[in-house]
């Protein structure tokens, strides 16, 4: 069985990561981060299934609070 995957880099430490029926969104800050373009929010956090956090210093987590909110998408972490 082959998997159907896509990795995307989004920001500053954010990805975007698609496989199979799960999108995760790891380590998002998007809010106020120059490298992202705010234009972009929608398209980012479609669909998501699950926020994806690697520790707790704010680059990692800026956003994650207000993106489960917006997506209904749990959070996960350590």
């Amino acid at each position: 069985m082959k998997l159907a995957w896509l990795l995307a880099w989004l920001d500053h430490s954010g990805f975007r990561i698609e496989i199979e029926n799960q999108t995760l969104l790891a380590d998002h800050w998007l809010s106020g981060n120059r490298v992202f373009p705010e234009k972009s929010r929608d398209a980012a956090k479609k669909s998501a299934t699950h926020i994806l956090l690697t520790h707790g210093n704010g680059d990692h987590t800026g956003d994650a609070l207000a993106l489960s909110r917006e997506t209904g998408a749990p959070l996960v972490g350590i």
